[in-house]
């Protein structure tokens, strides 16, 4: 080929692959500022009377009102192909909404009403959205007052930092907010620094909001639940009941619900709503984050009169919370271990989180920022779809069953072994032929005592 149609070869070749990889390449993250008019509940002035005490110097602000005005507020919007974010600086640097934009579902709490009410330690809070909290207990003295925010784009994509000082601590913290331009999650990454020559209380957790509706279940894993005392119990199934406390419709019994999930080491929990099949997952290094907590108002009048206080339209929800300790101590507690350590002097810490919707999956059983897990074993015990009620799942055909096994990302390392345990519990299940004086039936083999498909007893796992 002579050197001139080797050049009109390559000109050809340009011409048809650059537009293509020009056209899948994503377009990158956005981010805008803008003043969104929103229904308000406001707060008053502050009390000009300083409380003396674990507020101070923070004023308090006591008067609220059920008379609702229209206000506009600062949103910083961030945006890609998959997610648009919402943050409104002057309500706390709280994340009000995540939408994933081919559903348009928002996969935390989208509270469409600004509703103050008397919650937090110097009074105002509204529910919903991602709120983060630092400082001494509780939720954090601005998480109703305005932060300091600043907008950027890169190749990170687009980012809005929030932050201020907590003058209780002397501590400034700062919350950066990260929307990559490629990818279906947004994270957070938390940056707390310690000024003062002294040791400080050590006190933050990570506050989502989440609709209960839609017969939501909560992915947390997990052996036991402890309080804020140091009481023990499993998790998720109720001792003496036999509820599934994982299931927000079975909590319908006692007051306000406080669960710290203990006992497997993950670095993922998240919730699904059935009805929608839909969900969201948060993820972050175990080292980073080893506390997982759910809040649910009692479903009695006792929790739920607060979703007329907390909103006008959007129902009833649940809190999802990531913490750096096991549990929110109680400041009592003398049972457990887990009591709030102190922030030494001049020391910083930082830590990310990763945020995103799950769809289409019927749950998840692990978690990742590029995808999730699901894995329905034969024969196992699985959601139902009948609010939270169990049924044993028979074995389908193999096709069906690979259709069933949603398998949205894999890690080679974490898969062997998760392929090995299930492969333990496949043949501990299967009744291997052994000579016993009593030979039970196999749970496949409808009551014979050998299994009816060679198939499974050899253990040729369809994964």
């Amino acid at each position: 080929m002579t050197s001139t149609k080797r050049t009109a070869w390559c000109a050809l070749w340009l011409l048809i692959l650059v537009p293509a990889i020009m056209e899948a390449a994503p377009v990158a993250a956005t981010v805008r500022s803008y003043r969104k008019v929103m229904r308000t509940y406001p707060f008053s002035d502050p009390n000009p009377i300083p409380v003396v005490g674990r507020i101070y110097p923070y004023f308090r602000f006591d008067g609220y009102t059920d008379t609702p005005v229209d206000r506009e507020w600062t949103v910083v919007e961030l945006e890609n192909d998959y997610l648009r974010v919402t943050v409104f600086p002057e309500i706390g640097g709280k994340i009000w909404s995540a939408v994933e934009k081919s559903t348009g579902r928002s996969f935390i709490y989208d509270n469409h009403v600004v509703k103050f009410r008397d919650i937090a330690m110097r009074g105002p809070w509204t529910s919903g959205g991602i709120e983060p909290n630092y400082g001494i207990i509780g939720h954090t003295p601005n998480c109703a007052t305005p932060v300091d925010y600043e907008t950027s784009t890169g190749d990170f994509g687009a980012r809005v930092v929030v932050g201020v000082l907590d003058l209780l601590t002397r501590t400034p913290w700062r919350l950066e907010i990260t929307l990559p331009s490629d990818a279906a999650y947004f994270t957070t990454r938390s940056i707390w620094h310690n000024a003062t020559p002294l040791e400080q209380p050590y006190y933050t957790w990570m506050n989502a909001g989440i609709k209960a509706a839609g017969n939501l279940e909560l992915v947390y894993p997990g052996t036991h639940h402890i309080g804020h005392g140091g009481e023990v119990a499993p998790w998720p199934v109720e001792a003496g009941t036999g509820r599934n406390l994982a299931f927000y419709e079975q909590n319908d019994f006692g007051p306000y619900k406080s669960y710290h999930v203990v006992g497997r080491h993950t670095e993922f929990f998240g919730a699904y709503w059935h009805d929608d099949d839909f969900g969201m997952g948060r993820y972050s290094s175990r080292d980073d984050k080893l506390g997982k907590k759910a809040w649910i108002w009692g479903l009695s009048r006792q929790g739920m009169i607060w979703e007329k206080l907390l909103t006008d339209a959007d129902g009833q929800y649940v809190e999802v919370q990531s913490g750096r300790l096991f549990n929110q101590a109680a400041e009592s507690s003398t049972l457990t271990p887990f009591k709030h350590r102190g922030f030494e002097p001049h020391s910083a810490d930082a830590w990310t989180e990763y945020w995103f919707p799950v769809k289409g999956t019927g749950g998840f059983v692990d978690a990742y920022p590029r995808g999730v897990l699901n894995v329905i074993l034969p024969g196992s015990m699985r959601p139902a779809g009948s609010r939270g009620r169990r049924h044993m799942h028979t074995p389908p055909s193999l096709s069906a069953r690979r259709q069933r096994t949603l398998l949205k990302w894999r890690n080679p390392s974490r898969a062997a072994r998760n392929r090995a345990e299930r492969k333990d519990e496949f043949r501990r299940s299967c009744a291997p032929r052994v000579k016993t004086a009593a030979r039970l039936p196999c749970p496949r083999s409808r009551g014979r005592s050998t299994c009816s498909s060679r198939r499974y007893c050899r253990n040729r796992l369809p994964w």
